[in-house]
C-alpha cells in the first residue's frame, strides 16, 4: 500500500460529505492525518473517551496545518472549517483509527507513509 492507495480507500470510505470539499481537499487531509499520527498514542487508549480525546488533539493538527497550507484566509478559513472540512476530517480520523487498528499489516504500512511523509 502506498499513500496514494490510502487516499483512494479514505475517498471510497467516507460519505458524501466528501463531495462538498472534493477530493484534493480530502487528499491534503489524508497526507495531514498520516504526518501526525501518533501510534504509541492510540495504543494507550483504553476506552472510547481516550480515542476520542485522542480525535480531537488530530483534528485540531489538521485544523492547523490544512489552514498553514490552504489559501484561505483567516475569516474565510473559519467559516469553510466549521461547515465543510471540520466534519470531513472527525470521519476520516475515525475511519483510519478503525483501519489501523483492523490489523497489524494495516499498522506497518501507516507507520511506512507517516516516515515518508515526515523526512
Amino acid at each position: 500500500m502506498n499513500l496514494s492507495d490510502l487516499k483512494q480507500y479514505a475517498w471510497k470510505h467516507l460519505g458524501v460529505r466528501k463531495h462538498l470539499a472534493g477530493r484534493r481537499a480530502v487528499d491534503d487531509l489524508v497526507e495531514i492525518a498520516v504526518q501526525n499520527w501518533e501510534p504509541d498514542y492510540i495504543r494507550q487508549c483504553v476506552n472510547n473517551g481516550e480515542v476520542r480525546n485522542y480525535e480531537v488533539v488530530m483534528l485540531g493538527h489538521m485544523k492547523r496545518m490544512y489552514q498553514v497550507g490552504g489559501e484561505y484566509g483567516t475569516a474565510e478559513f473559519g467559516f469553510i472549517w466549521v461547515f465543510i472540512l471540520s466534519s470531513i476530517a472527525s470521519a476520516l480520523i475515525r475511519m483510519l483509527i478503525e483501519w489501523w487498528l483492523k490489523s497489524g499489516t494495516n499498522r506497518v504500512f501507516m507507520e511506512i507513509l507517516r516516515r515518508e511523509l515526515n523526512q
